[in-house]
């Protein structure tokens, strides 16, 4: 399996178009999000080889972006791309929770979009996403002690590889 490609990962980030959001004045909570399964998720392929399925997290309130989320498809490759908001804890990284199972992403970099945690996926990790119904996306504000959790409806996700990533041979099937 390849590497994980910073460059494309920035441009994901920057794609996503998160508005400014800060969270210095946020309390440890679950943020209102949108939760919503039929809601489409995004499918981005730069050739017949390499796609990003993605899908943003919006607040019930203000209809903000709050985080996004995105599985990057190569042919040898798979990477998950999260995007949160400025003001988080850039060492803590950033936590997806499928179920019982816990992906650790650590936070790269921080553009004035939000801020871009990413790493490569096993293909045990996405079996358990695609699996998921849902997952929260934990992450810690700049010097809280209490993580913010953002709930995610993921139900559709393996129907979206399924149809639309099926050159992997495991959804092709």
């Amino acid at each position: 399996m390849g590497g994980f490609d910073m460059t494309n990962a920035i441009s994901i980030a920057l794609a996503a178009s998160l508005s400014f959001l800060t969270l210095s004045s946020a309390s440890a909570a679950t943020v209102g999000t949108e939760i919503d399964p039929s809601a489409d998720w995004d499918v981005t392929c730069a050739d017949e080889r390499n796609c990003t399925v993605s899908r943003a997290v919006l607040n019930a309130d203000t209809g903000e972006r709050i985080a996004t989320f995105a599985l990057e498809f190569g042919e040898d490759t798979q990477a998950m791309t999260l995007t949160v908001p400025l003001g988080t804890a850039v060492q803590a990284g950033v936590r997806v929770l499928a179920g019982d199972t816990a992906i650790d992403v650590p936070t790269l970099v921080c553009l004035p979009t939000g801020c871009l945690a990413a790493r490569d996926l096993p293909d045990e990790a996405v079996t358990h996403l695609t699996a998921a119904r849902t997952i929260d996306i934990r992450f810690f504000a700049f010097k809280k002690s209490e993580p913010l959790s953002v709930a995610m409806d993921i139900t559709a996700l393996s129907d979206v590889l399924r149809e639309k990533i099926s050159w992997r041979k495991e959804w092709a099937e």
